[in-house]
């Protein structure tokens, strides 16, 4: 018994992908809001920043064009590597957040969606964090170490996560503008587009 050996799996990892959307696209949604973002109100239920609400998809055009880049191309590429049974993705919700100093999102998930997605149009020193899900649900021992993934964010870095995945905005230091994204899978994505 003497010699044995312990071998991690991967069995279920949490898989986070990330792309980098080239800077033209940041600097246009930056240059669309630019006249409106501080007419904003703080108001989604998670998160201390002024936003557009859900309605980013309706009220920008940029908004509505990288939405469809990432359903048509990113999200049936990521579906390619993990085997997905279909690949008929929509973004069904954007909005945009302006965080000023101080600002930050509480720790939530996005129950409604398939898929999220964040772009960073403007880094604010108040980064990204995603949680593990062990720990938000107090699943965890006294013995183990509660470890969260916080991302080194840069300008243009588009991440795609799991909608259920527990994520946060730590305190901005500098205003920090993002975009947010919820996107379906549907089986039947002509449905969708009927009742749209």
């Amino acid at each position: 018994m003497s010699d044995f050996k312990v071998e991690k799996t991967n069995w279920f990892p949490t898989e986070v992908y990330s792309t980098k959307i080239d800077d033209s696209i940041c600097d246009n949604i930056l240059k669309d809001i630019e006249h409106d973002k501080n007419q904003w109100e703080k108001g989604l239920r998670y998160v201390d920043a002024k936003t557009t609400g859900w309605n980013g998809l309706k009220r920008y055009q940029v908004i509505r064009d990288l939405s469809d880049f990432i359903s048509k191309k990113v999200l049936p590429e990521i579906g390619k590597t993990k085997k997905w049974k279909y690949n008929n993705w929509y973004a069904h919700e954007a909005w945009i957040n302006f965080y000023e100093k101080k600002d930050k999102a509480h720790l939530h998930f996005h129950a409604v969606a398939d898929y999220s997605a964040v772009l960073i149009v403007q880094p604010g020193k108040g980064n990204l964090v995603f949680a593990k899900t062990e720990d938000v649900q107090g699943l965890s021992k006294k013995f183990e170490e509660q470890i969260n993934q916080r991302i080194n964010e840069q300008k243009g870095t588009l991440i795609l996560f799991p909608s259920w995945l527990y994520h946060a905005v730590e305190d901005c230091e500098i205003d920090r503008i993002t975009v947010a994204f919820n996107f379906t899978n549907e089986e039947n994505i002509n449905a969708y587009q009927e009742n749209k």
